[in-house]
């Protein structure tokens, strides 16, 4: 039995690459995609900064809700540098500050922002004795008025500013100096 096999045409050339047209519709399909991929990027990058900005938030209002609760001084510590807030309490007056006890409330850990909110950082602080872009803790008193204290909780005064925290993305949260409430804007 004999089979016959096809030969090539003679002047048939091998293909070595794309034809412009193929290109061409590769790059219209890699356009398309990138026109609609980067908003969307856009929106998961806003909402991952204003979940760390709201994280900040409930914070503060912990602190303001536990100093009213407990009779005793809270605060949010805020790590400029490090990017980094925590909960912060006196356990006894007189005490050094301790970072919070974490039986149902928020994290009493340190909590880096970029690394637990893509995109989330603290563009901007200022405390409530006027102190700016440097690290310290807002503090509230037994009657959840912010109050100045020095490093080791020793109350020094009220408070002269409000204190204020600006975030990547612009969110802005503010502790008022008159009656400790905690607004965002």
């Amino acid at each position: 039995m004999i089979y016959a096999i096809d030969k090539p045409a003679r002047h048939a050339k091998p293909r070595r690459g794309f034809s412009i047209l193929e290109l061409t519709v590769v790059v219209a399909i890699l356009a398309l995609l990138s026109v609609t991929a980067i908003p969307a990027l856009s929106t998961v990058r806003a909402a991952t900064q204003e979940a760390g900005a709201h994280h900040v938030e409930r914070l503060l209002l912990t602190a303001r809700a536990q100093a009213l609760a407990t009779g005793r001084p809270w605060g949010v510590e805020v790590d400029f540098a490090g990017q980094r807030v925590r909960l912060l309490y006196m356990p006894t007056p007189g005490a050094l500050p301790v970072p919070a006890p974490a039986r149902g409330l928020a994290s009493a850990e340190w909590t880096t922002l970029p690394a637990a909110y893509a995109g989330a950082a603290i563009t901007a602080v200022t405390f409530a004795d006027g102190i700016s872009n440097a690290s310290g803790i807002i503090w509230f008193d037994s009657d959840a008025d912010p109050a100045v204290r020095a490093s080791n909780g020793v109350r020094t005064g009220d408070a002269t500013t409000d204190s204020e925290l600006v975030f990547a993305g612009g969110r802005t949260i503010t502790v008022d100096q008159r009656t400790g409430a905690v607004g965002r804007s």
